[in-house]
């Protein structure tokens, strides 16, 4: 996948954030340029096992409230024949979280709370 072309990657992204939105590198850097974004790395169970993932926790204006956002960055895998999930490549993609439990954590963050990993 590395060597792919940039547009036949993002085709290829095995999608788990149903109802989320995805960005690229680029909708990425201009969403944190106009919101503060905290990072933080914790241990995730994902479709092909538990790994190391990076969030990053902000606040965005929805209508009258200011809401609590999760962007996760993950890395595009290959998808090797018979429907298996490979290694993950080099190429960066994110994700609006909407599972309320990293909603939580979220809320928990911004307030103050030490989130555990």
């Amino acid at each position: 996948m590395d060597d792919a072309a940039p547009d036949e990657g993002e085709e290829l992204l095995v999608r788990y954030n149903r109802n989320g939105i995805e960005l690229n590198e680029e909708g990425f850097q201009k969403l944190s340029a106009e919101i503060s974004l905290a990072p933080m790395v914790g241990n995730f169970p994902l479709p092909w096992g538990k790994e190391r993932v990076q969030l990053y926790f902000g606040e965005v204006p929805l209508g009258e409230s200011i809401e609590p956002v999760v962007i996760r960055m993950g890395y595009v895998r290959q998808l090797l024949p018979g429907g298996k999930i490979g290694a993950q490549g080099n190429r960066p993609y994110y994700e609006v979280c909407t599972d309320q439990k990293l909603l939580d954590l979220a809320a928990k963050r911004i307030s103050g709370g030490s989130p555990k990993n």
